[in-house]
């Protein structure tokens, strides 16, 4: 069989969606098509330290993570992309304008900056590990920065948005926003050149709005059935939901895996 190069997002596609374990019969999927001689890896809004947390777990080597921004290969991170520096300057500029808090991730770890507290004063802490840095000297330039993480709320969203540019923008359950690199596709793009491989052999599995950008690709797009119906429209093939053995499924009715069952 010729080879192929699957890519996965993480959350909803690898894990159940419900409560973030890995189904087995993922699992079990992910090893037959390396045994195939395929090639496997994720392709996640995670931070490259948040996506090892499931990527380790698969035994997966290479990744395409924080929307497309850094690569990982052979299970170091590469290529690590910042947010544009003006766009940024611009954003934090405006926050302060409106009285708006803000912290920023600036590099690939759990801590967070922050130059006041307004962000948790508006926000909370975040629902997941965080080391909060507090630096009142922080400027509008403060070096590369990866995320940008805005207070939820109407009018945070109505004042900001105009200054968003092309940076995604996605919702997190813990009542905040994140500004982040949304390019999914431009990065398994950068991935197929870094290896050597075909982008009309590669096969995409999302489940969310973060997934839109890698389904315009020249590849085979799947949805999975817990997908928001945007996505399904815009797939080739719509299989069940991660928890009910979505990626086994599709690997079994393409015949990239027998099944054994």
């Amino acid at each position: 069989m010729r080879k192929k190069y699957f890519f996965f997002d993480i959350d909803g596609t690898l894990t159940d969606i419900r409560d973030n374990s890995i189904p087995e019969s993922c699992r079990k999927a992910l090893d037959l098509l390396r045994a195939e001689g395929h090639f496997v890896c994720a392709a996640t809004g995670r931070a490259n330290y948040k996506a090892h947390k499931i990527m380790d777990q698969l035994d997966m080597d290479y990744g395409v993570v924080a929307g497309g921004g850094g690569l990982v290969v052979r299970g170091e991170l590469t290529d690590y992309l910042p947010l544009d520096p003006e766009r940024v300057r611009i954003i934090l500029e405006k926050c302060d304008a409106f009285g708006i808090g803000y912290i920023l991730s600036r590099d690939d770890s759990d801590k967070v900056y922050m130059k006041d507290r307004r962000f948790l004063e508006q926000a909370g802490e975040r629902n997941e590990p965080t080391t909060y840095i507090l630096d009142p000297e922080m400027g509008y330039e403060p070096g590369p920065v990866y995320k940008i993480y805005l207070p939820l709320n109407e009018v945070t969203m109505e004042q900001m948005k105009p200054y968003f540019g092309e940076f995604g923008c996605l919702l997190m359950g813990g009542g905040y926003y994140v500004l982040e690199i949304d390019r999914k596709r431009e990065g398994i793009l950068r991935m197929l050149e870094k290896i050597g491989g075909s982008a009309e052999d590669a096969v995409v599995f999302g489940d969310g709005e973060n997934d839109m950008d890698m389904f315009a690709g020249s590849w085979l797009s799947i949805a999975m059935g817990n997908a928001p119906e945007g996505l399904k429209a815009r797939a080739d093939y719509v299989t069940d939901e991660s928890y009910n053995d979505g990626i086994w499924n599709t690997c079994v009715h393409y015949g990239w895996i027998q099944d054994e069952h």
